[in-house]
């Protein structure tokens, strides 16, 4: 599945009312969403997240894109393994619900990198690893004016296996 050079603007109705939502129905014919490209894409002033993905999700590139005010955050990585999040911008997040980059329980090989923070006020950190996400890599973020309502800081890690390294706060 490529998702390129697309917005999604000021999505709302049905739950999780995300811009971009790679959530796969159980039993469905062909189980999972796997191989996924979300690049050069715009995703502002959803309800929920700009990209929300959970359940059999895997092999996800998301890279290129700018997101923008979303209600609930950028970024909702679920249960999904091997995804990349690299050289995104987030931006304008007003005391967004979630993280604007949040790794989920049970999320297992993310890598989030050579990213763009800037102007985000979020009730949590900006990059959170939620409980038991596995082998998370964050490194390389730019963080600019971002103001955090709770005491997690720009990063939030609580998972094993986490490498954080050359991120600029």
């Amino acid at each position: 599945l490529r998702i390129l050079a697309c917005e999604y603007d000021s999505t709302t109705g049905t739950a999780p009312q995300s811009g971009i939502d790679l959530e796969p129905n159980a039993g469905s014919a062909i189980s999972g969403v796997k191989d996924v490209v979300i690049s050069r894409c715009s995703l502002r002033d959803n309800a929920g997240f700009g990209v929300t993905m959970t359940q059999d999700t895997r092999d996800v590139v998301i890279s290129g894109n700018t997101f923008t005010n979303c209600d609930r955050g950028g970024v909702n990585i679920g249960t999904a393994t091997n995804v990349n999040v690299t050289a995104n911008i987030f931006t304008g997040f007003d005391d967004a619900d979630d993280a604007v980059a949040f790794l989920s329980t049970g999320a297992k090989r993310v890598n989030v990198s050579a990213n763009n923070f800037y102007d985000c006020d979020t009730g949590t950190a900006a990059i959170d690893t939620g409980g038991t996400t596995e082998n998370a890599v964050i490194v390389n973020n730019t963080f600019k004016n971002i103001g955090i309502v709770s005491l997690q800081g720009a990063i939030s890690v609580d998972c094993p296996g986490a490498l954080i390294a050359g991120n600029h706060i």
